[in-house]
């Protein structure tokens, strides 16, 4: 499976959850890496009063928890500057192309 394949297949599986637990009248929230990055304390004060025993106060995640060389800086300027879009430069018309942006636009992303 290529990468968009595996990207897309995994969106569908989110979105048929989604519909399994909305039949079960069960409510639920998507929260994007982006967002859990850039505003983690927004992101927890919309979750606490869902779980069953949250922490009472926000303790801001700092460091990454698959590589301890990056930090939260790193991923403020990747994600808040979007230097990730260096990556894809030459590809953006390519990716447009071939994303389901059916399923895309429900976690609030726009073409590139």
């Amino acid at each position: 499976m290529r990468p968009l394949e595996l990207y897309h297949a995994k969106l569908r599986s989110y979105l048929v959850l989604s519909e399994e637990l909305s039949a079960l009248q069960i409510p639920q929230s998507f929260i994007r890496f982006e967002d859990l990055i850039l505003r983690q304390e927004e992101v927890f004060r919309k979750l606490s009063p869902v779980l069953d025993r949250p922490n009472a106060t926000f303790a801001p995640l700092l460091q990454s928890t698959k590589d301890d060389r990056k930090g939260l800086d790193f991923y403020i300027a990747y994600y808040g500057r979007e230097l990730w879009r260096k990556e894809l430069e030459g590809a953006y018309s390519k990716i447009n192309e071939n994303v389901d942006w059916g399923a895309v636009r429900k976690f609030d992303y726009l073409p590139l």
